[in-house]
């Protein structure tokens, strides 16, 4: 059975138990599982934050805002991590106040910007891409411009990117490739389960790349 779990909480957790005691083997897709033994397949979260903080900063971006969801949601917890790694790594000071909290929605994208231009951001990471489109509706509203005025980089490349006024740079994840590896595994593991022998579960992480488009500003060119 393959189940893409929204968070990774105790009762979630009971609950995917049951269902593995109960017979069918289980794979977790698009989720890690440290506190339930399984084969699991996802995306490098973490990763794909850090790359997508790494690339502004590479464009002279240090106030960087970083838009999630819900702080128990693993994606959520490991993207904040790959965030905060990517500034540590280049030196900057890690500002909590930055980090926005909330759904994988639209809605959020709009009330995220709001608090977070109090901060002084000159750039997001946006937890989706639906987040960032929330934060040009904000940004159309309050007649400000995109890259002018504010960076953006959206997740999970979907066909939204291309259909805005300006083209999103976004994090793509190659959900093809997990969703058939995914399978892949669930079948190898239903085999595995026929034999004499119990074989260790398998864990399968994808790094993530970045798609540029136009919506980040180069800071660098304008400081030399």
């Amino acid at each position: 059975m393959l189940i893409p779990p929204k968070t990774m909480d105790k009762e979630n957790v009971k609950a995917m138990k049951a269902v593995q005691k109960s017979g069918p083997p289980v794979v977790l897709l698009d989720r890690a599982a440290y506190n339930f033994f399984c084969d699991f397949v996802t995306a490098d979260h973490k990763a794909g934050a850090r790359i997508a903080t790494d690339y502004l900063i590479t464009f002279g971006h240090t106030r960087i805002g970083c838009m999630v969801g819900g702080p128990n949601v693993y994606t959520s917890r490991t993207r904040v991590n790959g965030y905060c790694e990517a500034l540590a790594a280049a030196k900057i000071p890690y500002d909590d106040s930055l980090v926005y909290y909330g759904n994988y929605d639209v809605e959020t994208g709009r009330l995220g910007l709001e608090e977070l231009l109090k901060k002084d951001i000159t750039a997001v990471v946006a937890g989706n891409d639906l987040m960032a489109y929330g934060i040009y509706l904000y940004a159309q509203e309050h007649h400000f411009s995109i890259p002018e005025d504010l960076s953006v980089i959206g997740y999970d490349n979907t066909p939204l990117c291309g259909l805005l006024g300006v083209p999103l740079t976004s994090i793509e994840q190659d959900g093809d490739v997990i969703a058939r590896k995914a399978v892949e595994v669930l079948l190898e593991r239903i085999s595995f389960e026929k034999g004499p022998e119990p074989v260790p579960y398998q864990n399968y992480y994808f790094t993530p790349h970045i798609v540029e488009r136009k919506s980040v500003k180069n800071l660098v060119d304008i400081d030399k």
